[in-house]
């Protein structure tokens, strides 16, 4: 007789060659599977998951996007994002990940960039903090190095809003509202402090859910020093709640040389349409152009 401790062993079993084979013929329909099922997934506690090559992340599947979403399809390099990323990291890079929650963006660019690179992984909420530590310990070339700080124009403390489980990506140091589960008291950085520690950067993720532009003025030097690629995630009313907007993050770049697009597939470039929010593509002065690459899909294996 098959128990409910049975199916979830063979959900999460399938959950887990879904992950690691990333073009199985007929995947799809897997995926539509898994995903129908997603309410018994759901119920699981938190989790270490494989999601490639001797690298784990720990997800909790309650987390629709960082948790249930990964723990069922595992490193996507169809989302446009994670695919410009591959294109940009080549192996021995270095990346910085600024809002790295549990560590998605992270393992992507671990794997990357290889033992020869590393991968600076900051994260502010202590419980997601404890979370990234997986990834730390756990993954294949031993190049993740995680930070517990958020990161600002300035070093000090900041407080920090905590979103809800089932979606903690929110957290912030904007208040939240009734969305909020309480606030927290966290160090905070600026990553031109820790430039003369820092080798030469190829890429910057930056999703801290308003604070961008603290970001930005806090790492000057590196921009001038390292021209590196930025992707970042632009919200309006988030960056406005904390005093700037997004004309003010473009034109901060821009003023420094760099090339604006918004990440979708096909890559266009950026407007100030009335989007809510989107992910931008910073290109340095003089850099190569990059677009969404459909062979690259084809060609990765985690």
């Amino acid at each position: 007789m098959r128990t409910a401790a049975h199916w979830q062993a063979a959900l999460l079993g399938l959950c887990r060659f879904n992950r690691i084979h990333q073009h199985y013929p007929g995947r799809w329909r897997i995926c539509r599977f898994l995903s129908r099922h997603s309410g018994q997934l759901s119920a699981l506690s938190p989790l270490e998951a494989q999601v490639g090559q001797a690298t784990f992340l720990q997800l909790d599947p309650k987390e629709r996007f960082d948790g249930l979403k990964t723990l069922i399809n595992g490193l996507n390099p169809r989302e446009p994002l994670i695919n410009l990323a591959l294109q940009i990291l080549r192996p021995g890079d270095n990346a910085i990940d600024i809002g790295a929650n549990v560590g998605y963006f992270s393992a992507v660019a671990a794997l990357t960039v290889g033992h020869g690179g590393r991968v600076f992984s900051f994260e502010a909420a202590p419980p997601t903090y404890q979370r990234l530590q997986t990834l730390a310990r756990r993954n294949l070339h031993q190049n993740v190095v995680a930070y517990h700080a958020a990161v600002a124009d300035k070093a000090g403390e900041l407080l920090l809003h905590l979103g809800p489980q089932n979606h903690s990506g929110t957290t912030s140091i904007r208040p939240l509202g009734e969305k909020e589960t309480h606030s927290v008291t966290v160090p905070a950085v600026a990553i031109d402090d820790l430039l003369d520690s820092l080798p030469l950067i190829r890429l910057i993720k930056i999703d801290v859910e308003g604070a961008e532009m603290l970001v930005a003025r806090g790492m000057e030097r590196l921009l001038q020093r390292d021209k590196p690629y930025l992707l970042i995630e632009v919200t309006d009313s988030f960056l406005r709640s904390l005093g700037s907007n997004k004309s003010d993050l473009v034109a901060f770049f821009t003023a420094r040389g760099y090339r604006v697009l918004r990440v979708e597939n096909p890559v266009i470039p950026y407007e100030e349409r009335d989007e809510s929010q989107c992910d931008v593509l910073m290109v340095p002065p003089d850099a190569a152009m990059v677009g969404f690459s459909e062979g690259l899909v084809q060609n990765v294996r985690w």
